[in-house]
């Protein structure tokens, strides 16, 4: 698909429901659909919307549909540029810091055009390797009544890796996007979207997009608390409303969730 044919816009169907929830799901990762609905069911109603990124397959198609909506983003050719079409020398510098890159890159720019899609005023954008552990009921009241978006900054240690791997600059502050509070409307994030279209070759993923759009154009995020968005890099959390499994840690959430049916006979197919 041309990208001059990828439209850019907020969606213009709202639900009756003025708070919810959305979750993109790509192939590489709907395995998890069912451990993050279990913990996240536990301990919220709030409706959810399902934003398949156009490849998930039937089964998980049908068993999303039977827990909430689906909207699918209708990419025909992926805009994402291929490694052929980025700087060689930056190329290399991303396969150092990430050896899936070159298979994450796609969803991950994908993103900004899913959080266009949701049908909510008020919306909580949940990664699927989000363990949700308490009641999100007062998020929505406390961070977006005079903000628009709302995101938990990365701890000083990822800060500082960033920097040095090239990723931000020194003055850049990078705020994690597994866990976004957002109004419907919100202008940063329609720029992030035409951002993610045009510039995607100069950056290895959308996280470093948005650090750069809010460094040049000074927009305000308001911060959440960690315990929000707490990386499991930094140990287990037991006052955190949300634990990230975030990057290589999948691997141990994966064990866990391997635990959970081997020894206490849950079931977290898509069957």
């Amino acid at each position: 698909m041309a990208k001059s044919k990828i439209k850019v816009e907020w969606t213009k169907r709202l639900s009756k429901e003025p708070e919810g929830v959305i979750v993109g799901c790509s192939k590489t990762q709907e395995t998890l659909l069912p451990w993050w609905w279990m913990n996240f069911r536990l301990h919220n109603n709030l409706p959810v919307t399902f934003i398949n990124f156009g490849d998930l397959s039937n089964p998980a198609i049908n068993w999303c549909k039977r827990r909430g909506n689906v909207i699918t983003l209708n990419f025909k050719d992926c805009f994402v540029a291929k490694r052929e079409d980025i700087d060689p020398s930056l190329a290399t510098q991303w396969e150092q810091t990430n050896s899936y890159v070159w298979i994450h890159r796609p969803a991950w720019f994908r993103k900004p055009f899913a959080l266009l899609k949701s049908p909510y005023r008020n919306t909580l954008w949940i990664d699927l390797d989000c363990q949700v552990r308490g009641s999100l009921k007062d998020l929505f009241s406390d961070y977006l009544e005079e903000a628009e978006i709302a995101m938990a900054p990365e701890p000083e240690k990822e800060q500082q890796l960033n920097r040095e791997r090239g990723h931000t600059s020194p003055n850049e502050i990078m705020y994690n996007a597994g866990v976004i509070a957002f109004n419907h409307g919100c202008p940063l994030i329609l720029e992030w979207a035409k951002r993610a279209l045009d510039q995607n070759h100069l950056f290895i993923g959308d996280q470093q997009l948005l650090v750069r759009i809010l460094h040049d154009q000074n927009w305000k995020i308001e911060p959440l608390p960690l315990w929000y968005n707490w990386p499991v890099s930094h140990g287990f959390n037991p006052e955190a409303t949300i634990l990230h499994w975030w990057g290589s840690y999948k691997a141990g959430l994966l064990v866990h969730i391997e635990n959970l049916e081997k020894y206490f006979y849950i079931n977290l197919s898509l069957f």
